[in-house]
């Protein structure tokens, strides 16, 4: 039954007396006062209505002058809005939400029923920092921007993580009409790949380890904090023999040998030491709070053992060592850049002692490596200015009772410190690579000059290690050949054990190469280094010299004569000629003609001279025959 009618009804039973008559009168005072309440409702209803309908216009009328300000005014902009990356609300000039797209609601995660037109700004950051607090996030700040004052052109930034580990974005601008419009870019993907760039700034690649900006960085600011000079240690560390397991194996392996030497540094020392790579094969370490030197000495050795221990890598094993110069804070330095060039500093230092320990900076070592750096531009120019000469040390034929050959050995004329000996720069040349046009050089020179001798007189040119393993080292004897016009028999080059050790398929190809352009090659200093036999038996050189060392102890000790006896009968059992050098007395001539070498070089011939003094030894040498 209708509401209506169920009152009409209810009024009528009141009416109605117990014996059934009815008190119209009563129903019509009834009946009329239900019908003025009817009437209140009525007009109270249409009034309601006609707020609302006005209040629908007037959210109407802003939405469209919001959407106008925007710049949104076609027709499709609603798609729009929903299609949109980023979440979108839209406020007017009482802070009340006109519109919101899809996206908004989907970021923080609301009800669909908050998400209303004209629902209060406060109440919905209320209920998103509730949202947000109930899943457990801290930092709630990142909506406060959304509050900015009221004039137009405002604009306001902020960023707050939500607690599912989102990063969003805010950005809130006033409009001209006082409404607000706040863009929410979820910018995660955007903040880690940001933080990817940075680390990838601040990092090395290969090893994660911080870089030498950052290290540099990270050293100032300990620097700074210590005030109170508790001590700070700086090591700088190069690795001995890497550049053989990069250059033997491929960049991979040496890759990877890398990544274990990274992650035993960090093994080495403490969580609060950092450890960084500044490039190729060169780590630095910054150890604080540092005691007393003792303390210092404990963490080196701790790292040489460390990188001391073999590494495997795909099946092979590889042993290493490693170098190191420590500097001290606040005793040698109070500046950073001090501190690791005096690290640097002693890092030369223990590489020039050999490898494989570590040595602390002393203010000596600032006046040597000045040193070396000053001769290493004279060196530089040198080169350019081909400021050399080469000096000619005869080989003797026991067998004919002549000089059979001459061996080129370089002098630098050095316009400030006069002829120098190649002791005194070659280790330097090839530090740098400046042995390679030196090298260079020579051979061409000693050719040439060799071409104003008689015919029946080789000359022997030494090749450093460096220069051997150029590829182009055949296409340079090649080119020196043809230029001087010399006949490739007439040349004989000169190789050291340690030739023998880099790359050994390779060397012994290059070998090959050079005896098939018909010069002969020859073994020197043998007996001094780390000798083979397998290389004796793997390729058939014309030469053994037997190194000095063992034929200037030959007249007294047995065993050095020994020795020689064992290199001469190797070489022979091979057919190679045998070299004895740095012969000076009858009595060295004397052991070793009995031992059977066929030829010897040394003071007891002659002393190393110039090429205009060739001539001269070659007539006196005639005379005396």
């Amino acid at each position: 039954m209708p509401d209506g009618f169920k009152i009409i009804d209810k009024q009528f039973a009141k009416a109605t007396a117990p014996d059934g008559s009815v008190d119209l009168q009563r129903l019509k005072k009834m009946v009329a006062a239900t019908y003025e309440d009817f009437e209140r409702d009525v007009e109270r209803i249409d009034r309601s209505m006609r707020l609302m309908i006005e209040e629908n216009d007037r959210l109407t009328r802003d939405l469209e002058a919001t959407i106008r300000a925007l710049g949104l005014e076609n027709a499709g902009y609603a798609p729009a809005l929903e299609n949109m990356s980023h979440g979108l609300c839209i406020f007017d000039a009482d802070n009340r939400l006109l519109v919101a797209n899809s996206r908004f609601q989907e970021i923080y995660d609301l009800p669909k029923e908050l998400v209303r037109p004209g629902v209060a700004m406060s109440r919905l950051i209320d209920a998103i920092k509730e949202h947000e607090k109930g899943r457990g996030c801290t930092t709630q700040e990142g909506l406060g921007c959304m509050t900015l004052g009221k004039t137009p052109g405002d604009s306001l930034r902020s960023e707050w993580a939500l607690a599912n580990g989102a990063i969003v974005e805010v950005v809130a601008t006033r409009v001209k009409d006082g409404g607000l419009v706040a863009v929410h870019e979820d910018v995660t993907e955007k903040r880690k790949a940001q933080a990817h760039i940075e680390r990838l700034a601040r990092h090395d690649a290969l090893t994660g380890l911080p870089n030498r900006a950052t290290f540099h960085e990270i050293l100032n600011s300990r620097l700074s904090d210590d005030k109170a000079g508790n001590g700070i240690a700086i090591y700088y560390l190069d690795l001995d023999r890497f550049k053989a397991v990069n250059d033997t194996f491929g960049h991979a392996v040496g890759d990877e040998l890398l990544r274990q030497v990274a992650r035993r540094l960090r093994h080495a020392v403490r969580d609060k030491d950092v450890v960084a790579r500044f490039s190729g094969d060169e780590f630095a370490v910054i150890q604080q709070d540092v005691a007393d030197p003792e303390a210092v000495e404990m963490v080196a050795q701790r790292v040489l053992d460390g990188i001391g221990n073999r590494f495997k890598i795909n099946d092979h094993l590889f042993h290493i060592g490693a170098s190191i110069g420590v500097s001290l804070f606040p005793s040698d330095s109070r500046d950073a850049d001090r501190l690791i060039k005096n690290a640097d500093i002693a890092l030369y230092r223990a590489k020039a002692d050999g490898g494989n320990t570590f040595r602390f900076y002393e203010p000596t070592m600032d006046a040597n490596m000045r040193e070396r750096r000053s001769l290493e531009f004279e060196l530089q120019a040198a080169v350019e200015n081909e400021d050399f000469e080469l000096f000619y040390q005869p080989l003797f034929d026991l067998k004919q009772n002549r000089i059979c050959a001459f061996e080129a050995l370089l002098r630098w004329n050095s316009p400030l410190r006069g002829r120098m000996a190649p002791a005194a720069f070659i280790g330097l040349a090839e530090e740098t690579g400046l042995i390679a046009p030196i090298g260079k050089w020579v051979l061409r020179q000693a050719c040439r000059e060799a071409m104003k001798w008689p015919n029946d007189l080789k000359v022997a040119v030494n090749v450093s290690a460096k220069q051997f393993k150029a590829d182009h080292l055949p296409l340079l004897v090649a080119a020196a050949l043809a230029e001087s016009g010399l006949a490739p028999s007439r040349l004989e080059l000169e190789v050291t054990e340690s030739v023998l050790l880099q790359n050994t398929e390779r060397t012994i190809d290059t070998l090959r190469q050079l005896k098939d352009l018909g010069v002969s090659i020859s073994m020197d200093d043998f007996g001094a280094g780390y000798s083979s036999l397998s290389y004796l038996y793997r390729f058939p050189f014309d030469k053994l010299k037997i190194d000095r060392s063992y034929v200037c102890e030959s007249d007294a000790d047995d065993n050095a004569r020994s020795i020689i006896r064992a290199m001469t009968g190797l070489g022979r059992s091979f057919g190679m000629k045998i070299v004895a050098e740095g012969v000076e007395t009858r009595d060295e001539l004397q052991v070793v003609r009995s031992e059977g070498c066929g030829e010897i070089q040394g003071y007891l011939i002659s002393k190393p001279v110039p090429a205009n003094e060739i001539a001269g030894l070659l007539a006196a040498q005639a005379a005396a025959a």
